[in-house]
């Protein structure tokens, strides 16, 4: 499991390119695609390097195909040869896998990885929601939840660690583990899309909304395995929702909600102002991890949802009409719009004087690495070529490979 500690401990420095090949190296295989797959998949957007980890994703469904095919001809072998004490665990080896928390964790997770990498124009994201999307498949109910079986393996690592401590992978652990909430909440989102682009009546999007919310409050302490900037993602999402449906009072002949959308898309650009990667502007090389591509990876989410909710919000509207509240709602979407792109302008420019530092800072990260006198391994000129060789030919080009991706997504959207 030496591959295993090492992907770890590359995913804490903000890389993925090595990761990847070492997860594949490790050649997993049948139910282990089920049990370890969470490595590579969980958040696997965050890196944006959209297509190979999309890729990666779906390598790990065969076991759940197979499991269809396979399972029953091993129930009717044991049939066939008297093993009957095989047959209850063969059964019940396919239900685990049938109700597998991961493969609808995976599912979600490339349904966020597909809606970004498509919905760099209105189109794409609008064919996607509605040849893609279907919302009888996203169940997130307290029942189906509790229906699923956790098989996720957190224990294969060794762990020396002393009982007290914390074990090895907990350490190496980049975020908290995937739980049910995160489930809902990423269930609900591509519901609420669906609807939006639909134009179903709003009452229909009301209990999403209040269950999104309700899952992304700080207060619910159920929701241990989502991070700070997915509950913001959640939280836009709660306002877009809410935005929709104000906007749907005032086409309804509610002037009053006018003033209501006029708030709701002020708290929006306000929360955008606070929740920007501004402070990112000048991190070391040296502290650059898998918390700051995360930041940087869920805020061009989270304006991507903004975008596409403003684009469907915005087709609804006759522009040439002559009713000045049309007029006065293009308005104030355009408000919108502008501070989404400015917001957007300002992290593609941290990103690109990042990537500019990550080109011209080797050999400062070189000479961090030697200084720390700690590390007996830092001390032999021979390792240090080695050190150097992992900076220039790994480190660094999977980080430049994230930022570029992430730089090119933002230029789609602007």
């Amino acid at each position: 499991m030496f591959n295993l500690f090492v992907y770890l401990i590359s995913s804490q420095t903000g890389i993925i390119l090595e990761p990847l090949e070492l997860y594949k190296s490790m050649d997993i295989k049948h139910v282990q695609l089920d049990t370890m797959s969470h490595y590579i998949c969980a958040r696997s957007s965050s890196f944006a390097i959209y297509e190979d980890v999309t890729q990666a994703c779906y390598d790990t469904l065969p076991i759940y195909r197979s499991n269809d095919v396979e399972t029953p001809e091993m129930i009717v072998q044991a049939y066939k040869y008297a093993t009957f004490s095989k047959i209850q665990e063969f059964i019940q080896f396919r239900k685990e896998l049938d109700n597998s928390q991961q493969k609808v964790l995976i599912d979600r997770e490339i349904i966020r990885l597909e809606f970004l990498s498509v919905s760099k124009d209105f189109k794409g994201a609008i064919e996607y929601l509605e040849r893609e999307i279907d919302i009888s498949d996203l169940n997130y109910d307290d029942s189906f939840c509790k229906s699923l079986y956790d098989n996720r393996d957190f224990v294969v690592m060794n762990n020396y660690n002393s009982s007290k401590n914390k074990t090895i992978e907990e350490d190496t652990r980049v975020s908290p583990k995937l739980d049910n909430t995160w489930l809902k909440i990423f269930s609900i989102i591509p519901q609420i899309f669906k609807l939006m682009h639909t134009n179903n009546n709003v009452d229909s999007l009301i209990p999403l909304i209040e269950e999104l919310e309700k899952s992304v409050k700080l207060e619910n302490k159920e929701g241990l395995g989502i991070t700070l900037e997915e509950r913001y993602i959640g939280k836009t999402v709660v306002s877009l929702g809410r935005l929709y449906i104000a906007f749907k009072e005032v086409q309804g002949g509610q002037k009053e909600s006018v003033e209501k959308l006029s708030k709701i898309i002020d708290e929006i650009i306000s929360e955008l102002k606070d929740k920007s990667t501004k402070e990112f502007s000048e991190v070391k090389l040296q502290e650059l991890s898998w918390k700051h591509m995360h930041r940087f990876s869920t805020f061009i989410e989270t304006c991507n949802y903004i975008i596409v909710v403003n684009k469907i919000v915005n087709e609804t509207i006759n522009v040439k009409n002559k009713k000045s509240g049309n007029k006065e709602l293009a308005q104030m979407l355009q408000v919108l719009s502008t501070s989404v792109k400015e917001n957007l302008e300002s992290t593609k420019k941290q990103l690109s004087d990042l990537n500019e530092r990550i080109k011209d800072g080797k050999e400062n990260l070189f000479s961090c690495i030697k200084s720390e006198n700690n590390i007996e391994f830092c001390k032999d000129n021979e390792n240090l070529s080695f050190i150097n060789a992992i900076l220039t030919d790994k480190v660094s080009l999977s980080w430049q490979s994230s930022i570029e991706s992430m730089i090119q997504a933002i230029g789609f959207r602007i």
